[in-house]
């Protein structure tokens, strides 16, 4: 079994808490190994496993920039069908990785409108 490496969006204090390792206590309770101060107003994110253009980790809830068809497209990261993608795509992310360029850009709390579409898009105005 592999551990998770996550992050934690504190809503109260509008920050991200990393370095925790995640362990399941019991039925539903788990611990992050941080302290946390408003466990019931955070949210997890998990690590994808994949590292972007810069050596950025890449966690749900990014926000990516990459190149298809020569124009600059913006994505958020989420978790759907048993994979990591961006929204706008079907494919796998290490799939994608693999054969093309990602940019972390930000993400959807502490840059909400680059994961609005429109706000960010193949124009590559994130603004």
């Amino acid at each position: 079994m592999r551990l998770l490496k996550l992050r934690v969006w504190d809503r109260t204090q509008k920050r991200f808490h990393y370095g925790g390792a995640c362990r399941e206590l019991g039925e539903n309770q788990w611990f992050f190994g941080l302290p946390i101060p408003h466990p019931d107003d955070c949210e997890l994110m998990q690590f994808t496993g994949v590292i972007d253009n810069n050596g950025t980790e890449i966690y749900e809830g990014d926000v990516v920039a990459y190149y298809q068809n020569g124009l600059r497209e913006v994505s958020q990261i989420i978790f759907s069908d048993g994979m990591f993608r961006m929204e706008r795509s079907c494919v796998d992310l290490q799939n994608w990785v693999d054969r093309n360029e990602l940019e972390v850009i930000g993400n959807i709390y502490s840059t909400p409108t680059l994961s609005h579409d429109g706000a960010a898009g193949s124009d590559g105005d994130e603004s």
